[in-house]
């Protein structure tokens, strides 16, 4: 459904997974919200779900290694995500940029200097999430954001 000129879509593909998609014309350029999303400590401004973000590394200057955490809400855990992100540019001025989630191997989290898991946190898992922003001629932007992703963990 549409609020506040943000169209969502959700589907729950297979067992535990989920999967969003959504979509809005913001009245910013595409470098203004690259700079924006990029800036680890603006999720904690954007999202008050949000506890902690950080980059712990980065690849090129356009893949970016972040660990963040959220709150849980009773009576589901707190959760945490380890992701890599890559941010391009297409050839007709949009940007593009995937991640997901990486640690799943053994020795990556130390090979990487990320985060090991913890109790106080249930470790998430980012099959795919994906920004597309395309600047519009009129001024402005169109975003669309996809994700599919499993909590992890159970209810109590």
């Amino acid at each position: 459904g549409a609020k506040e000129g943000v169209t969502r879509y959700t589907k729950t593909p297979m067992g535990s997974r989920v999967a969003a998609r959504g979509e809005a014309v913001l009245p910013y350029s595409a470098e203004q919200i690259v700079w924006f999303l990029s800036d680890t400590t603006t999720q904690i401004e954007m999202d008050d779900m949000v506890v902690t973000a950080r980059s712990f590394a980065c690849a090129d200057g356009r893949t970016y290694f972040d660990h963040l955490t959220y709150k849980g809400v009773w009576p589901v855990q707190a959760r945490d995500f380890t992701l890599m992100a890559r941010w391009a540019r297409t050839a007709d001025g949009a940007y593009v940029a995937g991640s997901q989630s990486i640690g799943d191997g053994p020795g990556t989290e130390q090979l990487l200097d990320a985060p090991l898991p913890s109790r106080k946190y249930t470790r998430g898992r980012l099959f795919m999430g994906g920004w597309c922003l395309r600047p519009l001629e009129e001024g402005g932007c169109r975003v669309t954001y996809m994700v599919e992703m499993d909590l992890c963990g159970s209810l109590p």
